[in-house]
């Protein structure tokens, strides 16, 4: 152990034992904030393995906070994303693994729960994107469908009698990869698709 070959306290050395704070990812590194630099200075191996370490936290903290604000706009928008939100309690974990592992003093035993948590984010912001596109892909369905609907009514409006909330509701139900087909089978309120 470093602190006990200087003849150190180990947690109170950066905890300190009376004015004790909530810790932050801003108390390791070389930042104002950083407790490091109590003992190192700017440029030494402490100082660098402290940055290194900072910055692999900071760098997942983002990744995590990226994907939830995707992920919670899809949801806003009537998305299904539970899985993916479900997936980034793993990356949750595994910030908070590494910030236990601060305490070994090297940026490899970081890097090994970064790394994973890096890797769930990855998934889950891809996840989002194609919720987001399959959204949008939907908006452009249901303008067009509402389009061929007006067209129709305006053609023959005696003949032709379709409830708009029946073409939304069975829209709807319609799988994303035939919703095209959809479009332009819809026969006096009833889709047709195959």
């Amino acid at each position: 152990d470093a602190f006990a070959a200087m003849g150190f306290p180990g947690c109170v050395t950066c905890h300190s034992n009376h004015a004790i704070k909530a810790p932050t990812d801003e108390m390791i590194g070389a930042g104002p904030k950083a407790v490091c630099m109590n003992c190192h200075t700017a440029g030494d191996a402490g100082s660098m393995q402290a940055e290194a370490m900072h910055a692999q936290l900071t760098n997942l903290a983002s990744a995590i906070a990226a994907s939830d604000e995707l992920l919670s706009r899809a949801e806003r928008q009537g998305m299904e994303v539970s899985q993916p939100k479900l997936q980034q309690t793993q990356a949750r974990d595994a910030l908070l693994k590494a910030r236990v592992a601060v305490h070994a003093f090297r940026d490899s035993e970081l890097k090994r729960d970064t790394d994973g948590g890096l890797a769930t984010t990855k998934l889950t912001h891809a996840a989002g994107e194609k919720a987001m596109q399959e959204w949008k892909f939907r908006r452009v369905g249901l303008g067009l469908s509402l389009v061929m609907i007006a067209l129709a009514l305006l053609g023959d409006p005696g003949r032709i009698r379709i409830e708009l909330s029946v073409v939304l509701t069975d829209y709807a139900v319609v799988p994303v990869e035939k919703q095209p087909i959809f479009l332009f089978s819809y026969r006096k309120g009833h889709p047709e698709w195959s």
